[in-house]
């Protein structure tokens, strides 16, 4: 007699990875080439610049299976993404996804039909969560085909690279004590 044994997606990755877990991973999401959808890679390129190295940064298009990916081996998590609610151009939002929801109208501009929201909310079904994982987002203007970021949008992203890397410092200052 057989018996079959079931195994959960976090219990089999946890089972068939056998490097430790990366600690902080970053992701900008975004296209770069739509005015400012590209926020999450231009905000990452800048904090590749200013932050140390402990942190794992990469860009990613918004695509949800591709995130779920790419944070199945990571501790943290941070990303950064341009969003539209209703809110006014420049409007900063910090979500923290182990604690509550992501709204569904964040998301309104996205091209994919499962995106960053859709990925955290799956992953959240799945209990495929990261230990921890913050959404930055920053309300856009214009998403139509250019390349820069409105005003609006660049007048906030200093205050957004300071929240980033603030809880970047946090993230990395918790895991060397432990």
């Amino acid at each position: 007699m057989v018996m079959q044994q079931s195994i959960t997606p976090s219990a089999r990755r946890k089972r068939t990875n056998k490097q430790r877990p990366e600690s902080l991973l970053v992701i900008g999401v975004g296209n770069e080439y739509r005015s400012d959808d590209g926020l999450g890679i231009c905000v990452l390129r800048t904090l590749r610049r200013r932050v140390n190295n402990d942190a794992r940064m990469i860009e990613l298009s918004g695509e949800g299976s591709s995130l779920m990916s790419a944070w199945s081996d990571a501790e943290h998590v941070l990303i950064i993404d341009a969003v539209v609610s209703g809110g006014p151009a420049g409007m900063l939002h910090r979500l923290d996804a182990k604690r509550e929801k992501i709204p569904k109208h964040l998301f309104h501009s996205s091209s994919h039909t499962f995106g960053v929201g859709d990925a955290i909310e799956l992953a959240r079904d799945l209990d495929e969560l990261p230990q921890s994982l913050i959404l930055y987002g920053l309300e856009g203007e214009s998403f139509e085909a250019g390349v820069g970021l409105s005003e609006s949008v660049v007048r906030m992203v200093p205050d957004l690279i300071h929240l980033v890397e603030r809880d970047i410092e946090r993230l990395l200052r918790t895991e060397s004590c432990s």
